[in-house]
């Protein structure tokens, strides 16, 4: 029983804030500086300045099947973040580190854990204010 309680746990070192904002999103190439795909849709749940959970529908775009994981280093995933006070439009990039399907009742059928990489200083406080805004 007691190593259940311990599989339970959260055990994140940034704590998560519940959050709905919508977002487009794409497989970009390091290497060569261009996209990969076109944008998908979705939407950024449970978001923390280290990742949050992505909701989509958008799980093959183009060649790139999202759920492959096979994505590699060098083609991250660049989320569009719409302005949520005043400002523009700015990108975070990320990897899939897990994934899963939702039920049928939702408006999408996917989700994806997600770590933000190489965060920048102007770019974690964006994400702070981000949160703030959310609590």
């Amino acid at each position: 029983m007691r190593l259940l309680k311990y599989f339970r746990l959260d055990r994140r070192r940034q704590p998560r804030y519940p959050a709905t904002v919508q977002v487009e999103f794409l497989v970009w190439d390091e290497t060569i500086q261009k996209p990969l795909t076109a944008k998908g849709s979705g939407r950024l749940l449970n978001i923390s300045v280290k990742g949050a959970r992505l909701q989509t529908n958008a799980v093959c775009i183009g060649n790139h099947h999202l759920m492959n994981n096979n994505l590699g280093d060098n083609t991250p995933l660049i989320l569009e973040i719409p302005p949520f006070s005043e400002g523009t439009t700015w990108t975070l990039k990320s990897q899939i580190v897990w994934y899963n399907t939702i039920s049928i009742d939702d408006q999408f059928n996917f989700e994806f854990g997600l770590e933000f990489l190489y965060v920048s200083a102007n770019e974690r406080k964006r994400l702070e204010s981000l949160i703030r805004s959310i609590e």
